[in-house]
Formats: structure tokens, sequence, C-alpha cells
């Protein structure tokens, strides 16, 4: 039967529930997922509900195993609680990953960093949770003494996910602190948005380990507290300050390619002036009707030191550091021969500006948003 606080944390979950319909169906973004920042937003928002079901679901399905299993109900019992844990950490740390993804997108436009950085981790983390486990059956007598193996595997692989749990917390700030090292261009993520509520629903949610026995088991009020996982609330709450500084993001970033925009290009000259971004040259390409395919040619192709706007439908402009006339031709000749090898129907506008010696940032922006007229 369910206690009366139990339904008070359902309510909870229930207003976690309508609180993230409401911000689906108000952005479009993440109601279409038609660009890759709401598309792992959105995987987020699925994996929370999937969790929040995942986490409630004993209360009907648990009488039923009591029912099935008389003789020795504890067996059956704590591997059904223990394949629930495994479960909705599973979730929890799938979440997670998709908040990696949305941070090396955002910063890198790629997912590079998080595909081989998940390979390495995977080992480390079952021989974390191998030494954790038999700790636990070291100093656990119950849990030694219930002969029961798939408790064992089930609790060993729940370790797994709550170590790769924390590692890509880490692994998400590694990514944005790294490219402010890295990177001249800004990226407009704040990455304590997210970080610190989710931080705040893991510390809640264990604070059961501060806590002595004594005072735990004897109160059957807090008991029922401390089964109510709050990291599903606040991961709702960073998913939607995040998207927050995702729509800041959009003003200066185009939503479907995530190059900067013309807008950027505008507001941000004293910006690229005083942290030295490449703005020695700067190369128009527009190819109407290509649908996006000049984009994976461009990034193969540009120099090192440079970047990519957008400056409308299928029109970027590529700037970089000081380049010669030559070495421009030999770019844009390169670019044409590579749209053509996947549309030859498609044909390639470009127009290339250097910038003067004594010529103002202002100036040269000026000339470069005109290229597209020549």
């Amino acid at each position: 039967m369910l206690e009366r606080l139990n339904y008070r944390v359902l309510i909870i979950y229930i207003i976690t529930l309508v609180c993230m319909g409401i911000f689906v169906l108000r952005y479009e973004h993440i109601r279409k997922r038609d660009t890759e920042d709401a598309k792992n937003l959105f995987w987020i928002l699925v994996l929370i509900v999937a969790g929040m079901v995942v986490d409630r679901s004993y209360w009907l399905l648990d009488p039923a195993v009591r029912i099935l299993d008389e003789k020795d109900s504890f067996f059956l019992t704590d591997t059904f609680n223990s394949f629930l844990y495994f479960v909705k950490e599973l979730l929890i740390l799938q979440s997670i990953f998709f908040w990696n993804r949305f941070v090396d997108y955002a910063v890198y436009r790629s997912f590079d960093h998080v595909k081989k950085k998940y390979r390495r981790t995977f080992i480390p983390a079952m021989a974390i949770a191998v030494l954790l486990i038999g700790f636990r059956l070291l100093h656990s007598p119950h849990y030694r003494e219930s002969s029961n193996p798939f408790l064992v595997i089930l609790d060993f692989f729940g370790f797994v996910c709550y170590i790769l749990e924390f590692y890509y917390v880490a692994n998400a700030i590694w990514i944005g602190w790294k490219s402010t090292k890295e990177r001249k261009a800004p990226t407009f993520l704040r990455m304590t948005v997210f970080v610190i509520p989710l931080i705040l629903g893991f510390v809640l949610n264990y604070s059961f380990l501060f806590l002595p026995e004594s005072v735990m088991y004897g109160n059957l009020h807090l008991m029922d507290w401390l089964s109510f996982d709050t990291r599903f609330p606040f991961l709702l709450i960073a998913v939607i300050l995040t998207w927050r500084t995702v729509e800041k993001r959009y003003r200066y970033m185009d939503p479907i390619n995530g190059f900067y925009n013309k807008e950027f290009l505008s507001d941000m000259n004293s910006y690229m002036e005083k942290n030295g971004y490449p703005n020695g040259v700067g190369v128009y390409f527009g190819s109407p009707g290509s649908k996006g395919k000049l984009i994976p040619v461009l990034n193969q192709l540009k120099p090192i030191d440079s970047e990519i706007f957008s400056l409308g439908e299928d029109e970027y402009l590529l700037m970089a550091g000081p380049q010669k006339q030559s070495v421009l031709r030999l770019l844009v000749k390169s670019v044409e021969l590579g749209l053509a090898q996947n549309d030859k129907a498609l044909k390639v506008k470009s127009a290339f500006a250097i910038r003067n010696q004594d010529e103002s940032v202002e100036t040269f922006t000026k000339r470069l948003l005109e290229l597209n007229a020549e």
C-alpha cells in the first residue's frame, strides 16, 4: 500500500512531467528536433521520463513479486530491486552521455571527443566496480550471506554505471574548460547551468551515505524520502537552463549547421580584434540549391587557422589568417572540385578579400559582408 509521503513524492514527479511537457510544447526546436543541440537535449528529456517510470515502478510490481515468491521473498525481491536500480542508473548514464554529446557538438561541432573516451573508460570502470563489490562483500554480512549471485551481478553493473556517470560529468566540464584554452571564438555555452543542478541532484540523492544507520532505519518517513531520486527533477532544471543558453547561442550561430552568422560578424568586431581572431582574409562561397552539401567540403579543405560563417541559405564565409592570393585561388578551385565530386550539376560562386594593413576590423568586416554581391 502506498504511504502518504510516497504520494507526495509521486506528486513531485507529476509536477516534473508537467513542466517537461510545457517546456517541449513551448520550444519548436526541441519539439521538432531539427538541430543537433535540440536533438541531444530532447533525448535527455526522454531518458528522464523513462528513469522516473522505472524509479516508481516498484510500487506496483513489488507486491506481485512477494506473492510469486512466498517461500523466500527476499531472494526475488532483492533481485528485482537491484534490477530496477541498474536500469535506472543506466538511463541516468545515457542522459549524461547525451549531455557530453551536446557539449562536444556545441564546442567542436563533432562527437569525436566523446566517442574516443567512451571506449577507453569502460574497462577502468569495471575494475573499480569489482573493488567496490569486493568491499561490500567483506563489510556487509547480510549482503554476503544472501547467496544471491544475480544480486551481485546486477550491483556490479550498477556500480559501473555509477562510476561512468561521474566520469562523464567531469569529461563534459573538461571539454568546456579545454575549449576556452584552445579556441579563440566564443561558444556562448555556460557549463554551470547544467553542472550545478546535476551536482545538487547527486548530492541530495546520496545524502543517506552521510547519515548514521540508527537515524536512517529508525525513521520510516525519512526512508521514504530517501527513496526519492532527486536527480530526475534536477536534470530537468539543468536541461531547461541549458536551453536558455542555447537560445542565446542561436542569436550568433546558425541553429542548423552550427556556424557563426552575420550578426556575430557585425557585433563581435571588438572581440575578434582583441583575441587575435583570424581576419587576414575572407573567402565567400555560395552554391544555391546545394542543401548543405558545401559544408563537408569546406570543413575538409579549410586552413587550420580559420572559421566558417553562415551568411544565409547555402552561403558561407571562410575567414582565415593572412594568405597569398595564389593560395586563395587554389582553395577556391579545390572547393569547386570537391563539390563537383558530390554533384556535378552544382556550381560554386566565390569571391575573396584581403585585409589592408591599415584597415580597421569594422571596415574589413563590412567588405566581407558585401562579397556575396560581387
